[in-house]
């Protein structure tokens, strides 16, 4: 929770990219990471054997991905075109596309 330690929790400060240029790099990779953990199954990707599962970072990919996107939204990456407010929307079209009709995500 770094970057809402950067703007007080969105009391007082606005974020920059210019503020912490590495944490802003890192969201965007987790991101993409997490994105493409999430959709292996999608893909068409075949499950992964029993012993390598356990390994597999799939199962976390909704709330890894919900974090990234929550981040980066706090950021204000979302109000601009580019590359990283198209992952925020991808990200969030991710996650609506698991959420069942009572609200859960699985």
């Amino acid at each position: 929770h770094v970057v809402y330690a950067l703007n007080c929790f969105n009391g007082c400060l606005p974020n920059r990219r210019s503020d912490c240029p590495w944490l802003f790099s890192y969201l965007e990779r987790c991101l993409a990471f997490w994105l493409r953990e999430g959709k292996r199954q999608e893909r068409g990707g075949k499950p992964l054997p029993e012993s390598l599962a356990a390994h597999s970072w799939e199962a976390e990919a909704v709330d890894a991905v919900a974090e990234c996107v929550d981040c980066l939204r706090g950021l204000g990456e979302d109000n601009e075109d580019g590359p990283t407010a198209e992952a925020i929307r991808e990200g969030c079209a991710w996650l609506l596309s698991r959420q069942e009709a009572d609200g859960l995500f699985w």
